[in-house]
């Protein structure tokens, strides 16, 4: 597990919109050089965690670490039907992104069904410090590593519980926020899983099609069937779901795509749900398609 990278900076309003734009603009310099920050009006730090945060979300790629970032399929995407990124389910398609691109990040782990419903900070950068020293051996991230790593991923996603009021001017909130995964009880300093809604079933095609891509790809499979425990607890751990709101899910997405995209089985004692072996920028696709959106945002 990889930590750090952003530098401490969570995700602002605009930056996504405004790195992709650079970046179609055929302004491919890495994120880290001066250029590229003077040309986003940002610092050089600010700049690398921009740059961070797109290959974080899978909206760019590179072939190599030393290679200049590249708009990937979801980016191109994302860029045709949402350039400024204005709908809830754009921001869905962007987060499962995140959880199922770079398995190495850390942002995955915090939505892991492992971690528990409601937590303290304290409690979570003791259990990741715990999960590092497990894989990393005698030589963990230091702790002050951890506390920034837990300290952005909760400035990230959580929402204050009372909501303060903020001068929309002052709003520089995550936009991950909009999906209201974690509360933060503020009375109590608590954090809280949250059971999210306007979920897009595209996003959960995205989980399962990834989660199971790899053994179907061998096998020359055009279809992904789960047997209804690990890869739907871990999909729906991700989406801020529940088991039966899963399969409720599952079932809208079989309304309305089609049972070749997305089917639910139902038999004696299990569901299976079964999805088409797509690509995160396929179901993007489909996402946007099934509302009749059109190119640049506009909406019919």
């Amino acid at each position: 597990m990889k930590l750090g990278g952003h530098e401490t900076f969570y995700l602002r309003p605009g930056w996504l919109t405004k790195g992709l734009f650079h970046l179609n603009d055929g302004k491919s310099y890495r994120f880290a050089d001066l250029e590229v920050a003077d040309c986003l009006g940002v610092g050089r730090n600010m700049s690398k965690a921009i740059g961070w945060w797109l290959y974080t979300t899978g909206l760019v790629d590179r072939k190599t670490p030393k290679h200049h970032f590249e708009i990937s399929d979801l980016g191109k995407i994302i860029l045709k039907f949402d350039p400024y990124m204005t709908r809830i389910g754009t921001w869905w398609l962007i987060h499962t992104s995140a959880m199922v691109t770079h398995s190495d990040k850390s942002l995955r782990w915090f939505f892991s069904y492992k971690r528990p419903y409601r937590f303290t900070r304290t409690k979570l950068i003791n259990d990741l410090k715990y999960e590092l020293e497990e894989t990393k051996g005698k030589s963990p991230p230091s702790i002050k590593s951890i506390q920034r790593e837990v300290a952005l991923v909760l400035k990230t996603y959580s929402v204050d519980i009372p909501k303060p009021v903020v001068d929309p001017e002052d709003n520089l909130g995550s936009p991950f926020q909009r999906l209201n995964l974690i509360l933060h009880k503020t009375a109590t300093n608590h954090f809280e899983r949250a059971k999210s809604d306007l979920v897009p079933p595209e996003a959960l095609g995205i989980c399962l099609s990834c989660q199971l891509r790899a053994t179907n790809t061998a096998t020359g499979a055009k279809r992904t069937t789960n047997d209804g425990s690990m890869s739907i607890l871990s999909s729906s751990s991700l989406l801020g779901l529940g088991y039966e709101s899963t399969i409720e899910l599952a079932e809208l997405g079989q309304k309305h795509l089609g049972d070749e995209k997305m089917k639910v089985n139902h038999l004696p004692g299990e569901k299976i749900v079964q999805v088409e072996n797509l690509s995160t920028a396929d179901w993007a696709q489909l996402y946007y398609e099934r509302y009749g959106i059109s190119c640049k945002g506009e909406y019919p």
